[in-house]
This record gives C-alpha cells, structure tokens and sequence, in this order.
C-alpha cells in the first residue's frame, strides 16, 4: 500500500520537540491559524497528503518519499549524535543536518503555495491580456488548437472566457512534479549557503523549558 500522509517535518527531527510514552513520542502543538493549543504524536505533526506524491512513467508514486525515508534514516541517528555529544565536529553529521535544513528551508507547504500564487497572477494577467480584444482571443484560440492545446469543438465564446476570466472565480494548480522539480534543481545551490556559514550549537538550560520547532518561513522570498 502507498502511504499518502507525507510530513513535510521529519519525525526524527519531532522527536527532540517530544516526551517518550511507550512506543510513541507526543509533543505540545500550538497552531497559530487556529489558535489552539493540544498535545499529539509527532506522527501526527507537519503533514501534508501526498506531499512528496509523483505521477510519472517508470516511476512508483511514492520514489520520492521512499527516498527521503533513506535519508531520515541516517539523520536520525546523526541528530542524536550531535544531542548527545552537544558538538557538531563530525563532519558526516554536520554534513546530514545542513542537507536536512536545506531541505526545511526549501521544501514547504508555504513555500509551494507562494509560487502557486506568484504563478496564478502572472497566469490571469497573461489571460487579461489575451482577452484584451475578440480579435486578439480569436487568434490565440486559433494558435493553441493548432498546436494542439485546444479542441476547435469547445463551443466557448470570447464574452463567456472574458466574463469567467473577469469574476476570478477559479484556481490554478501547480503539479507535485513541478514543484518537486523545482525544489530538488534548487537544492544544490541553496546547500552551497548552508556550507558556506558559520554555526554553533545552542543548549538550553534545564530550567528554560527547551526550544520550539517552529515550521519554517520563506526565507528565499523575504
């Protein structure tokens, strides 16, 4: 069966943010939308369906997460490592935590959903400006349906696209392959940053009550 509840926040990483009970781990969510306060298993925590989901050719629909399941299997015990010993001189663990905040840097609900919008406003200028007139409509129904991206039969007038253009009552999706494309392309460049900057590890008191995992921003966008 393919799993379909992708988390976008490793549950690795959750566990530092949780109290062990039993076999689970459960932390203290607070959600800023909602304005609720709970406590869950991390299981349950930084969740998006079909996340990391792909359609494409020769390809099983969950490649993607299988794959980042191998990577958080090495990260795991790399962020346990570093808890443990309170240094990140290990080179490999060094190495597996900046690939992992890359990651959390670049790959984000929030993020996906800025370009989406970025990507539907250039979209519905670029059909503002082809509905400009009948005639400039005309000739572009008539390029698209000899390139084949139109049907000629389609039976829809200039007046009824300008007026379901005009109300704006519509949403344009982007494709998990696109996204996902995007992302890893950007990757290596992003990491370069990452390895290019000083760090140092932070240690909280025993009587500072700890640090919160907050689900990152959009930092290549501010």
């Amino acid at each position: 069966m393919t799993a379909r509840r992708h988390h976008y926040l490793s549950q690795c990483y959750l566990k530092a943010f949780a109290v062990a009970r039993k076999k689970s781990y459960h932390t203290t969510v607070f959600d800023a939308r909602t304005r609720r306060i709970y406590q869950t298993n991390v299981e349950n925590v930084g969740i998006v369906r079909d996340f990391n989901r792909i359609q494409v050719e020769g390809y099983e629909p969950d490649t993607i997460e299988k794959a980042l399941a191998e990577f958080e299997g090495e990260l795991g015990p790399a962020l346990e490592r570093v808890i443990t010993a309170r240094t990140m001189r290990s080179h490999d663990d060094r190495a597996l935590i900046l690939n992992f905040m890359c990651m959390l840097a670049i790959r984000t609900p929030r993020l996906r959903e800025t370009m989406r919008e970025f990507t539907e406003r250039v979209s519905n200028q670029m059909m503002q400006l082809a509905l400009a007139t009948k005639e400039r409509w005309e000739g572009q129904v008539r390029k698209a349906t000899a390139a084949g991206y139109m049907k000629s039969d389609r039976g829809i007038t200039y007046e009824q696209m300008k007026e379901f253009v005009d109300r704006g009552e519509y949403r344009l999706e982007i494709a998990n392959e696109h996204h996902l494309g995007m992302e890893f392309n950007t990757f290596d460049k992003v990491l370069e940053t990452f390895f290019g900057r000083k760090w140092v590890v932070l240690r909280s008191s025993a009587t500072s009550g700890g640090f919160i995992a907050r689900p990152p921003a959009v930092p290549l966008l501010d």
